[in-house]
């Protein structure tokens, strides 16, 4: 963790494979580095565990610590997301995967939407015409969470194993 100024040149290896965090302060980046992505695993974990909060019930207060813990995990993620994406793609390539990424992310919020409205609509209030369930769907949820830190660590493992040869 940097609180004060500083700089990684070219050939400070220190930090290689490292989480990087700043708070606070300036840290100059000179050349390309290998560092962690790991913070967007562990915001997706972060999320999993807001969604499981809501199992506890549905007051007031359990609502809002749950709020509170799903920003907490989202803004873990989403800035390491978009960096994960052009560091994997291949030379010449990071305009395409930021596309992607992007696309993914209006595919996610598309579906979503629609996901949790038919989820409500089934798990819901019985004066909604649900079965009064919502745990189950927030079991679901953090089901679905806990499937994409998984598969973005799988994923992380086979993209440092088969390394994209230059032409």
């Amino acid at each position: 963790m940097f609180t004060e100024d500083a700089a990684i040149g070219c050939e400070d290896y220190a930090y290689e494979g490292l989480d990087i965090v700043v708070d606070g302060c300036t840290v100059t980046i000179d050349c390309a580095h290998d560092f962690n992505s790991l913070q967007i695993i562990n915001g997706g974990v972060v999320t999993v565990i807001s969604f499981l909060v809501f199992i506890i019930g549905m007051s007031g207060w359990i609502i809002v610590a749950a709020i509170l813990v799903f920003s907490v995990g989202e803004m873990m993620a989403s800035p390491k997301s978009k960096e994960y994406a052009g560091r994997i793609a291949p030379p010449g390539k990071v305009g395409m995967y930021m596309g992607y990424f992007y696309w993914c992310t209006a595919l996610g919020h598309l579906f979503g939407g629609l996901l949790s409205g038919v989820m409500y609509g089934y798990f819901g209030p019985v004066e909604r015409g649900g079965i009064d369930k919502p745990d189950v769907m927030w079991i679901v949820f953090a089901i679905l969470a806990a499937t994409t830190a998984i598969g973005l660590v799988v994923y992380d493992r086979w993209v440092k194993a088969h390394p994209v040869q230059e032409a």
